[in-house]
């Protein structure tokens, strides 16, 4: 799997897309149900996750199976800035409190941040045997979470 960049080029009449990836120009084919699903339009630049395409490679190699939209919002900036000038970690709250938003809007934006690779994630488990983490922590970057003092 892979997750980059791409640009959405063409619209089918039956709802599938063609995007190019941003880095390296390859073709992107976008099943309509998740063109629908982020509501694409061409010309739009989106983050997606990609599989290697069994369906005619050599033309499109790739098959995106999510995509969100490449947002960058004032408030993604704001929500980013919390998070990278934090000495270590911190928690969703934390993120609202420090922006003054909703523990809500801190919880999607910091998924948006996480998803397109800007910031880290850790689910923190208070016990075994739980299918939903007690919380979350959100780093600049990963070894934000293992830093120690000297």
């Amino acid at each position: 799997m892979k997750t980059g960049n791409i640009f959405c080029v063409f619209i089918t009449e039956s709802g599938s897309a063609f995007g190019a990836c941003t880095d390296d120009g390859t073709q992107v084919y976008i099943p309509p149900t998740v063109a629908r699903s982020a509501n694409l339009a061409v010309g739009e630049a989106v983050v997606a996750d990609m599989i290697p395409n069994s369906h005619q490679p050599e033309r499109t190699p790739w098959f995106a199976t999510h995509i969100v939209k490449a947002v960058d919002s004032d408030l993604d900036s704001t929500v980013y800035k919390v998070v990278t000038t934090a000495p270590a970690y911190v928690t969703t709250a934390e993120v609202a409190a420090e922006a003054d938003i909703t523990t809500s809007a801190a919880n999607a934006t910091l998924n948006r941040l996480f998803k397109v690779g800007r910031i880290a994630k850790a689910d923190v488990f208070g016990r075994y045997g739980q299918t939903r983490a007690s919380f979350c922590l959100w780093a600049a970057n990963a070894s934000s979470f293992t830093a120690t003092e000297e």
